[in-house]
C-alpha cells in the first residue's frame, strides 16, 4: 500500500508543452489504501477535537464542518464587530502541500507529546516512510 502510480495528463488549452509546467500528474491509490486513510483521518479528526488541537474555527477538511460553515462563521463574526463601529480584516491562508513538507519524526513526537493514541501515531509514522510513485507518461514508466 505504500506504491503508486503517477499518472502524467496534459493541462487543456496551453500553447506549448514544451515544459513541465504544461501538466499534472494524477496519484493512483489502491482502493483498501484509499479507504483506510479515510477512517484514520475521521478518526483523526476527533482526536485533534478532543484534544483541542484544532482551532475551533477551522474548517473544509473536518467532518460537519464545511467550507460553508467557515463562510458563514465569518460574515457572522465581521458584522458583529461593525457594529459598535469596529474595523474589521480577514486573512485567509491555503498553505499548499504543507503537508508533503512535514518532518514525520517530528509530527509523531509531537502527537505523542499531546495524547494522540500510540496505533494513530504509528499509522501515520507508517504512512508518510518509504513510499513511492512510478512516474508514467504516455503509458510508459
Amino acid at each position: 500500500m505504500k506504491k503508486a502510480n503517477g499518472i502524467v495528463l496534459d493541462k487543456p488549452g496551453k500553447p506549448s508543452y514544451d515544459s513541465p509546467g504544461s501538466f499534472r500528474v494524477i496519484v493512483l491509490l489502491q482502493t483498501i489504501s484509499k479507504i483506510l486513510q479515510r477512517v484514520i483521518a475521521f478518526r483523526l479528526s476527533l482526536v485533534a477535537r478532543a484534544l483541542k488541537l484544532v482551532h475551533h474555527n477551522q474548517c473544509g477538511s473536518l467532518p460537519s464542518l464545511s467550507l460553508f460553515d467557515g463562510a458563514v462563521s465569518l460574515v457572522d463574526t465581521v458584522r458583529t464587530l461593525h457594529r459598535p463601529g469596529l474595523n474589521v480584516s480577514t486573512l485567509f491562508l491555503d498553505i499548499k502541500r504543507g503537508f508533503d513538507n512535514v518532518n514525520a519524526s517530528i509530527l509523531c513526537s509531537s502527537l505523542r507529546d499531546v495524547g494522540v493514541a500510540h496505533y494513530i501515531v504509528s499509522w501515520i509514522g507508517s504512512v508518510l516512510s518509504q513510499r513511492t510513485c512510478r512516474v508514467l507518461f504516455l503509458g510508459v514508466p
